[in-house]
């Protein structure tokens, strides 16, 4: 029961499984396993139902302030997500360990909780992906270098280091740090993809978006991946509707802190679009969200990119352009979708949900299992696939099943088989 289910299994079952731990520990009054345990499956229980997991959080806040559970609790290193400041992931529950307040070191006879500390130091050491503080992940890798058992999870923030510099990883260094991104989730694996494709590496960075295609949270970060993919290329129209698929899965499920990186390269498509004025409120905007979220790292090609744009606009523009919130700021660029739409008809034309539904339906899935895994209704289901059918011409699911199979190239918005 306390082992979260991680990335293992069947993936579209990791949230109910996440639930089903927390409301087994509660109705079982396993107070110590849930104060302990609970905080990880709740960061879990995030990707895809930040409702829930919010609802979750607050069930153990109350815990933390009503009884003295933290002082009989066997497992510190949990328990110390609520000590003071923050709370984990704030404010939507999705990201990495705060650096500020790790748990200490081991110490010799308490080998016990060596796999938590590690996974607390493990995921802080990848938070200079949005702090950009390499000191955290340098302290990260002295904590757990000692311990054989731990020295891939080691290698992996060498990697993180390496990746911050835009250096290109060994095969060992490269293997590691794919690995523990993967286990960490989302956060790391959009960090991974793009850190990677930045210092040169575009096929692991293609690799890795193609791991992104099971929850909510992965269907806002896989086509951020895409448009820096398609500006990598040129494509600047394909990068404009990759990000607006990004934008359609952010109303759905917001990742506060991958705005930032949404609004900078919507100002890039803006302005190579010849759109300079949306172009300075879209980068006024990223700046300022950037210091209200605390995504300070920005991706080495974003940066030559950004750059572009700031010494293109108009300085005073881009000060009122800080005015604008985030929200109002997607909604900006939104309106400016003809100038970069997306095609009418063939796979191009997908939105980035119509995508997901694509592949699940050529998995074999029927559409209540659809309907499970993408967490709508089987009506809105049915509405997706007949859309899909229009615009690749197709009747049935096996013509679809055929045409998947035979789809010329990747397309932008949608999520790789």
């Amino acid at each position: 029961m306390i082992e979260p289910p991680a990335r293992r299994g069947d993936p579209g079952r990791r949230t109910e499984r996440y639930a089903q731990i927390l409301k087994l520990a509660a109705s079982s009054d396993a107070t110590l396993l849930l104060w302990a345990y609970g905080p990880g499956c709740v960061s879990g229980l995030a990707l895809d139902d930040p409702e829930a997991a919010r609802q979750w959080w607050g069930v153990l806040e109350r815990m933390h302030r009503s009884t003295n559970v933290a002082a009989d609790c066997p497992n510190q290193v949990w328990a110390s997500v609520f000590t003071g400041g923050p709370r984990w992931g704030d404010p939507d529950l999705l990201g990495f360990a705060d650096p500020g307040r790790l748990p200490p070191p081991p110490r010799p006879g308490d080998e016990l909780f060596v796999l938590d500390r590690a996974i607390r130091y493990g995921s802080a050491g990848w938070s200079a992906f949005m702090t950009g503080d390499r000191s955290v992940t340098e302290r990260s890798i002295d904590v757990l270098r000692p311990y054989p058992g731990w020295i891939r999870t080691a290698t992996s923030l060498h990697g993180v280091l390496q990746l911050l510099d835009g250096t290109l990883l060994t095969d060992q260094e490269l293997a590691a740090t794919r690995y523990v991104a993967t286990m960490f989730g989302p956060p790391a694996m959009y960090a991974f993809a793009r850190a990677a494709m930045a210092a040169g590496d575009r096929s692991s960075g293609e690799s890795m978006r193609a791991s992104l295609t099971t929850t909510r949270a992965e269907l806002v970060c896989g086509p951020v991946i895409d448009a820096a993919l398609a500006l990598h290329d040129g494509r600047v129209a394909d990068a404009g509707a990759a990000l607006h698929g990004a934008i359609e899965a952010q109303w759905a499920y917001r990742w506060d802190r991958l705005v930032p990186d949404i609004l900078e390269l919507a100002s890039v498509v803006a302005h190579r679009t010849g759109n300079d004025t949306r172009a300075a409120a879209l980068a006024g905007s990223a700046l300022s969200t950037r210091e209200s979220t605390g995504v300070n790292y920005r991706y080495l090609d974003q940066q030559g990119w950004f750059d572009e744009v700031l010494a293109a606009v108009d300085t005073t523009a881009v000060e009122k352009g800080r005015r604008v919130a985030s929200a109002d700021a997607l909604r900006l660029f939104e309106r400016g979708r003809g100038e970069h739409r997306r095609a009418v008809s063939g796979w191009d034309a997908l939105t980035v949900t119509e995508a997901a539904v694509v592949d699940l339906v050529v998995q074999g899935l029927t559409n209540p299992q659809i309907a499970t895994e993408l967490l709508m209704g089987r009506e809105t289901v049915k509405t997706h696939l007949s859309n899909v059918y229009a615009k690749l011409g197709v009747v049935n699911r096996t013509q679809l099943t055929a045409a998947h199979k035979n789809r010329p190239g990747r397309h932008v918005g949608s999520v790789r088989s």
